[in-house]
């Protein structure tokens, strides 16, 4: 486990069951705190009332409300929280500002792990 990975809390947004719950479970396992959210209206619900989450992790091809337009809402009120977006599709209509990153899938555990350790080390 990385130094400080105990004190950071990720909210994963994917309505895919078994990308979110493999995303969470791996980084579970490596210290972090982890919340889910099936859709971005519940992790809209869930920022609502939880100011301590450091990282988003979202699917940006999803229903009603994309992981893209999820990410600029929730960095209009928390600018300090960092995201890394994850889809099958190119990344072109992602937010494009310092505290992003983009990870093709499929990806590999180890190159998830990075990119988040990568946006966590710039808190």
């Amino acid at each position: 486990m990385a130094p400080g990975t105990a004190l950071s809390t990720i909210l994963v947004v994917d309505d895919e069951p078994s990308i979110r719950q493999l995303v969470s479970s791996v980084l579970s396992a490596s210290g972090y705190k982890v919340v889910e959210a099936e859709t971005p209206e519940h992790a809209l619900q869930i920022m609502s009332g939880e100011a301590s989450v450091n990282l988003l992790v979202t699917d940006i091809l999803m229903p009603d409300l994309n992981g893209n337009e999820l990410a600029r809402r929730l960095m209009a009120d928390w600018p300090d929280l960092k995201v890394l977006f994850i889809s099958g599709y190119e990344p072109a209509a992602t937010v494009r500002v310092t505290g992003t990153l983009f990870l093709q899938k499929p990806f590999r555990v180890p190159d998830l792990l990075e990119s988040v350790g990568q946006l966590l080390r710039h808190d």
